[in-house]
């Protein structure tokens, strides 16, 4: 591989946290070449990520759905005021253990639906899947009472992710912790990149303007992990759990931002993906079965790549990095390379290796 040097002048403070990262060994980087090459591949691969894709996310089309009018967008204050001071309450936070997810209520669940999920691998930028599992324990809370509409749905989530998001930065400043935010809005520069941001990579996609009879094609974690579905009424569109979802949210009670889940909440989150998600089940099955040979960096983006072979480089190394994340997260990879390698733990190689694991993680998914 061709390289080059090239000098860059940065702060001195960031200089700092990135050396103190480096030092505590986050992420699994081991030098600041690696730091900062990361640092420059996410950020293209966000750039590259078509500004208006085919399927629209709810983001910029809640009105279409609701079928009202548009209306100008309220300040950063006016959503944050929004969040009504119970909802303040729950989303407060002393320390890690409170951001564990508490049982969720009885309430509204939709059974069938019309949403068509694509049943494709998630892309890159969702690199943690915390946020989607508390934006549906939020759903739980709000349709108590009955179904809401995704409108109301999308508003008082992502009102809701503002709230959370400050109360995550403000805790990663006064201990020191690191990337709690990902995909929470916290950019307050750019707004609406950072609420579509979580609304399509936290949430999911739905057309700009669904057709009227038939199926819905959607995308995106809540939709694609067949934890929600659709509802048609009044011409508008409806949102609840489904009883999958309804049954993952109580065998997740308890998960937090403390990292690495604890294997009991992993092996419940992936037997729900390998029961009901086929693109999901190939994205961790793909990453577990190339980090099981150890490859470097460079080697695991380009067997994604020799599988995917319509995917562009910055979408196959996106997506890679994306599972290596939440691999990580679920405790089926080690948090640091070694020796600029990726590895199993010993809960990821059980889990890829041995059938009865997952058989009996299944039975007890199927059961529920």
């Amino acid at each position: 591989m061709d390289k080059r040097i090239v000098k860059v002048p940065m702060p001195a403070d960031l200089i700092q946290r990135m050396d103190e990262a480096l030092t505590a060994g986050r992420g699994g980087l081991e030098t600041r070449e690696q730091f900062l090459r990361e640092a420059a591949e996410g950020l293209l691969a966000e750039l590259s990520y078509p500004e208006a894709p085919p399927e629209p996310g709810v983001a910029k089309a809640s009105a279409d759905i609701a079928g009202s009018a548009p209306q100008a967008p309220a300040s950063l204050a006016e959503v944050l005021d929004s969040v009504p001071h119970w909802e303040q309450d729950e989303l407060r936070l002393a320390d890690l253990a409170g951001s564990a997810l508490a049982p969720i209520p009885a309430g509204a669940t939709l059974v069938e639906g019309v949403a068509r999920p694509s049943g494709e691998p998630l892309l890159g930028l969702h690199n943690r899947d915390f946020p989607s599992l508390w934006a549906a324990s939020r759903l739980a809370r709000y349709s108590q009472e009955g179904l809401i509409t995704v409108t109301e749905f999308w508003r008082r989530v992502t009102a809701a992710a503002w709230f959370y998001g400050q109360q995550l930065t403000s805790f990663e400043h006064s201990t020191g912790a690191l990337r709690l935010t990902p995909i929470f809005p916290t950019n307050t520069s750019k707004r609406e990149a950072a609420e579509q941001g979580f609304q399509v990579f936290a949430l999911g996609e739905i057309p700009r303007r669904p057709p009227e009879q038939g199926g819905i094609p959607v995308g995106g974690p809540l939709f694609n992990w067949r934890i929600c579905q659709l509802e048609r009424q009044d011409g508008g569109l409806l949102i609840g759990l489904t009883p999958a979802g309804r049954s993952l949210l109580d065998r997740l009670v308890g998960l937090s931002l403390e990292l690495p889940h604890e294997q009991a909440q992993a092996e419940a989150f992936l037997a729900h993906l390998y029961a009901h998600a086929e693109g999901e089940r190939w994205g961790f099955e793909r990453i577990l079965a190339i980090a099981a040979e150890e490859p470097s960096r460079e080697e695991l983006v380009a067997a994604i790549a020799e599988e995917k072979v319509d995917w562009t480089a910055a979408t196959a190394s996106s997506v890679a990095q994306g599972y290596v994340a939440r691999a990580r997260e679920w405790g089926l990879l080690e948090p640091r390379l070694q020796q600029g390698r990726y590895r199993l733990t010993g809960f990821g190689a059980r889990w890829k290796h041995d059938p009865s694991l997952q058989a009996t993680a299944n039975d007890r998914e199927v059961r529920r």
